[in-house]
């Protein structure tokens, strides 16, 4: 199933080499969109901020619609399935395939 496949993994070391470097591409990323603490006071996003906008639009997707509802709309959908597709395994004790 599902749920144990992490732990069986043989590649238990590479996993906190990956999540070490995607924290430190998100902090990387997070620190520009965040306003000086010090004059304006924590946790203010600068005006001009707009999320998941990293200036990487190779197909100029941006430029033809604002489409930051849809992603969130499919990446909700996308979580609620993975969460119906574990809770189907942990009901039956079987895996999908």
């Amino acid at each position: 199933p599902s749920l144990v496949s992490f732990q069986a993994t043989p590649l238990q070391g590479f996993w906190p080499i990956v999540v070490a470097y995607i924290g430190a591409i998100e902090f990387s990323t997070s620190i520009p969109a965040y306003k000086d603490p010090e004059v304006q006071g924590w946790y203010m996003l600068k005006d001009d901020h707009k999320s998941g906008d990293y200036g990487f639009d190779p197909l100029e997707f941006g430029k033809k619609a604002d489409l930051r509802e849809q992603e969130l709309t499919v990446g909700r959908v996308a979580m609620l399935g993975l969460a119906g597709m574990v809770a189907q395994e942990l009901y039956t004790g079987h895996g999908l395939f």
